[in-house]
């Protein structure tokens, strides 16, 4: 802040207008440090202080001028104020003052961190734009982000959570970015702007050297350390789960059996290696090979069971997945590396990435497969068989076709055959057309095959195409009813379990059937049951005393009923019908609201409600701020209080106390203040009244002042020229205008002589006049512009350069001219040339202490401790205050008891203070008292030692402790 005064006036009825004073204060903060810094800067002081002696002032305080933060110059309070803009400050510069008036602190200040992050991210605010386009939307629920195998759960913040809340981020960016979604102990998503929602990462947790400068320190910046978590939210949004779809399921289990994206349901028994899912554009293709289903004895049977998987997308690695050679385990190969020692590694429970694809071990018999373009595999061994659940987005909508069918929501056409004019079977076909004329016609080619093959093995290894499965209709007839009744009973009527239980005799692998198709059945219902949703406002502004009310609006995208449930405690000032939420609340006692709603199918929502609490309109005395929260509050807390806007004359957090009118000593020394009561301030506007002015003294505004003596209305002196009002104990003093010079009775004042005193200046002649004086110059000659020097004419020119003289000549006698000097100088012995006059040597200067002659003239100047007066010849003692030559250095002892001699300065100055004016010893610079593990930072005075970050303080120089070493990140 910079505030400026520019040609300032003493009073308006003095008479020094063009004499004014311009100078400016400016006040600096450095936030990095929490550093307050002022400055003093004189331009032009043109005040003369031999007119206008009131005590001045320079200096800062921020109570009173004996607080422990107040500074006066030295120059307070005398003469030398009037020249502060001759002086060298104490940063060496002329005119320039700079005083530190907050030490500041050496701790980090986040909320400047929070705002320079904020600025930088806002100044490439396309590119943090274009980064959160290519996140995906967060599921709406935590089951559904637990169901998605686009997400992947981060047990770190649940854990530092201790369970509060649970948060999932995209297991695979489709750029560098992602987003963080983040769920309550409930489900519900979390999406509040307070630091506990999730929010967009600039860089993916897979860089997290990146992820960590760009994401997580700011975090913890904007959030965690201060108060600025809604700036961080502004670049780094958090999701509402708009546009939102859950993954499509379908999947492949037991003597294969199929259920479609689309939700088409059959049985296909083939032996080899199939496509099942190919995408119209080659981006995605997942594959199953197939071998003999085995009985209870061991011995194979004419049904076949999936025996491996592989896939690929566009840009991704290979990944195989077979059954164990003893059908009780998995063995993992990416891009043609066997990694099953990973899987099998029982101490293994995290992820492992390869290229464009993640590998999940779910549980040593169970694994997932998730893919950039957000497809997920499941596959899992159970019964001696493969089972595999296909999770797709949307957005392979009409773009799949192979035995898990045509994804476009219709599962009427599931059933079609490759080929580009190929006509999609009926669903009613009987298994064996399905076979023959569906299923078959998508075993794959040799060059298509995406299968490990290990040493010997081959395409052909495992190509039976004279294979001719059992069917369903041909099961029933190999069981005897007894068999058939165990089955039904196991199966629950199932088909599938039935046929599976039919062809190997092995309830084990029947009822390993059923479940899978159970399990996915729910993970269906699930899926395709959408959260409900919960409207309530987001802020809820109550007054004490007064009842406030709260609607909840509840709405369900299925239709389904919802119920809604007040998660925090009810007290007993408040009421809850399902619907509003009535609150009157007697006390600032915090209170807590939310509420969650639930479909009662999983689908749960929830909204919290930050209260704004008031308690000024209790009193009667004020009006509520909702929009200003009262100290010690953040807007990231949930329960506020908020400030109060007090009546005229009413003060206090809540406006409960009267206003004390008189507690900043308002009334001038002397008079005695009295406090307006709120309805005499009201009427009044005056919160006090001071009694009348003490004797001497009269009325100024607000203020008492001493009589002015001197006021041109009122006239009290006998000055004759000019009167300077002083203060009440001496009256006031006598003053002469330019060119006069007070008399000895110090009332009147007497002419000074320029001419005779040698201070006009003038080249030729010199004329005393009343105040003044006029040059003039001789005949031949011509006055010049500044009126003092003289230039010579043409005629007068010719007759000089005859006689050759140095400066001029004149006309001494008719048509007789002789040469002679300006002022200062006289002929010398050749009566052409002149030479300087010495008015030193000779004795007539008239100085009084020490005589310098120049040129044509002479300067007087004083001893140390004195000043010229204003005759500039004679020299006065230095005022008090000032030493030295001609009196510019001041008498800053540092509150030292000593005196300050007039010619030495201080005497003897205070501890860590040196020199004349009793300057500070920077020990700092001089030398570094501090160990190595501090660092010195100078004060007024003194100095003190700075731990290093693992240090502390062991005496006043040395720090002690270790140093806290630097995190590396692997990348």
């Amino acid at each position: 802040m910079v505030i400026t005064w520019s040609r300032v006036t003493p009073r308006m009825y003095y008479w020094d207008f063009d004499s004014p004073n311009t100078f400016q204060l400016v006040i600096a903060y450095d936030p990095s440090r929490y550093q307050t810094f002022v400055m003093y800067i004189y331009k032009e002081l043109g005040w003369d202080h031999q007119y206008f002696v009131r005590v001045s002032m320079i200096g800062y305080f921020s109570y009173k001028y004996t607080d422990e933060n107040a500074l006066q110059l030295a120059p307070s309070g005398k003469s030398t104020a009037f020249r502060m803009h001759e002086r060298y400050g104490n940063k060496g510069e002329q005119g320039r003052y700079m005083f530190r008036v907050a030490s500041g602190s050496h701790e980090v200040n986040y909320d400047q961190k929070c705002y320079n992050w904020h600025a930088a991210e806002m100044r490439r605010w396309r590119l943090v734009l274009f980064y959160w386009l290519w996140t995906r939307p967060c599921p709406c629920d935590k089951r559904l982000a637990w169901m998605d195998g686009r997400w992947r759960a981060d047990y770190i913040q649940y854990y530092n959570t201790r369970g509060e809340k649970m948060c999932y981020y995209e297991r695979i960016p489709r750029w560098q970015s992602a987003q963080e979604c983040c769920y309550t102990r409930l489900g519900s998503l979390v999406n509040s702007h307070d630091g506990r929602g999730g929010h967009t990462f600039y860089f993916h947790p897979r860089w997290p050297k990146q992820h960590h400068k760009y994401d997580v320190l700011p975090k913890q910046w904007c959030c965690q350390f201060s108060d600025n978590c809604e700036l961080f939210y502004s670049v780094r949004p958090t999701d509402y789960c708009y546009g939102y779809m859950p993954l499509f399921i379908g999947w492949f289990y037991g003597d294969p059996h199929i259920r479609t994206l689309d939700g088409f349901q059959y049985t296909f028994n083939g032996l080899g290696e199939y496509t099942l899912i190919e995408t119209t554009h080659g981006n995605f293709t997942l594959q199953g090979r197939t071998a003999k289903a085995r009985d209870a004895n061991g011995t194979e049977t004419d049904a076949t069971v999936f025996s491996a998987f592989a896939a690929r997308d566009s840009d991704s690695d290979t990944v195989h997945v077979e059954m164990t050679s003893e059908r009780k385990g998995l063995d993992v190969f990416v891009a043609a590396q066997n990694v099953s020692n990973w899987f099998n590694d029982a101490n293994v429970t995290n992820d492992k990435e390869f290229r464009n694809v993640i590998i999940t071990k779910k549980t040593i018999t169970e694994i997932e497969v998730s893919f950039k373009s957000g497809l997920s595999l499941t596959i899992g061994v159970s019964a001696e068989q493969l089972d595999i659940t296909v999770g797709a987005p949307d957005t392979f909508k009409n773009q799949t076709k192979g035995l898990m069918g045509v994804f476009n929501g219709d599962p009427m056409d599931d059933l079609l055959p490759p080929g580009v004019n190929a006509v999609a079977l009926s669903n009613s076909s009987s298994e064996k057309t399905i076979f023959n004329e569906f299923g078959e016609l998508w075993r794959i080619q040799p060059a298509d095959s995406l299968f490990y093959y290990a040493p010997g093995e081959s395409y052909l290894t495992f190509a039976r195409t004279d294979f001719k499965p059992l069917f369903l209709e041909d099961v029933r007839s190999r069981m005897t009813d007894e068999q058939w009744a165990t089955a039904k009973q196991t199966c629950q009527d199932n088909k599938e379990c039935l046929f599976d239980y039919a062809i190997t005799g092995k309830e084990e692998a029947a009822v390993a059937t059923l479940a899978t198709n159970s399990k996915n059945e729910q993970n269906v219902a699930t899926l395709s049951n959408r959260s409900p949703n919960i409207t309530v406002d987001k802020v809820f502004n109550v007054t004490v005393g007064q009842e406030n009310v709260l609607t909840v609006v509840t709405s369900d995208p299925d239709g389904d009923e919802v119920d809604v449930t007040l998660n925090s405690t009810l007290t007993t000032s408040a009421t809850f019908n399902k619907e509003v939420y009535r609150w009157t609340p007697d006390s600032m006692r915090p209170v807590n609201i939310s509420f969650s709603v639930s479909d009662g199918k999983g689908g749960v929502a929830a909204a919290e409600v930050s209260i704004n609490l008031c308690n000024c309109s209790g009193s009667g005395h004020g009006e509520c701020l909702f929009d200003l929260l009262a100290d010690g509050y953040e807007l990231k807390q949930t329960f506020r209080i908020v400030q109060c806007n007090c009546s005229t004359g009413w003060e206090g957090d809540h406006c409960e106390s009267d206003y004390d009118g008189c507690q900043d000593n308002p009334c001038t020394a002397g008079t005695n203040c009295t406090d307006a009561s709120p309805d005499e301030e009201v009427s009044s506007g005056r919160p006090y009244s001071c009694s009348e002015c003490p004797e001497g003294t009269e009325k100024d505004g607000e203020k008492c002042l001493p009589i002015n003596e001197c006021d041109p209305n009122n006239r009290r002196d006998n000055c004759e020229q000019i009167c300077v009002d002083i203060d009440k104990e001496s009256g006031y003093t006598c003053a002469c205008n330019a060119g006069y010079r007070l008399a000895d009775n110090l009332r009147n004042c007497s002419d000074v002589d320029e001419c005779q005193e040698g201070t006009a200046g003038c080249d030729q002649n010199c004329q005393n006049t009343n105040g003044s004086y006029a040059c003039s110059c001789i005949d031949g000659y011509t006055l010049n512009h500044d009126n003092t020097s003289c230039d010579i004419t043409g005629n007068m020119k010719e007759e000089c350069n005859k006689l050759d003289c140095s400066y001029g000549c004149r006309e001494k006698e008719t048509n007789t001219y002789v040469c002679f000097c300006k002022s200062g100088f006289a002929l010398s012995g050749d009566n052409k040339s002149c030479e300087d006059v010495d008015e030193c040597a000779k004795g007539t200067a008239g100085c009084k202490h020490k005589c310098t002659n120049t040129e044509g003239s002479f300067n007087c100047s004083c001893s140390d401790g004195f000043q010229l007066m204003n005759d500039m010849k004679g020299c006065q003692a230095c005022p008090s205050g000032t030493w030295g030559k001609d009196c510019k250095s001041d008498c800053n002892c540092r509150d030292s008891d000593t005196t300050c001699n007039v010619t030495t300065g201080c005497v003897a100055c205070l501890d860590g203070f040196i020199g004349g004016d009793c300057h500070d010893i920077d020990e700092c610079s001089e030398s570094n008292p501090c160990d190595d593990h501090a660092t010195c930072d100078n004060t007024v005075g003194t100095f003190k030692c700075v731990c290093h970050t693992g240090y502390t303080q062991y005496n006043a120089t040395v720090c002690e402790g270790k140093s806290i070493p630097k995190c590396n990140y692997d990348i």
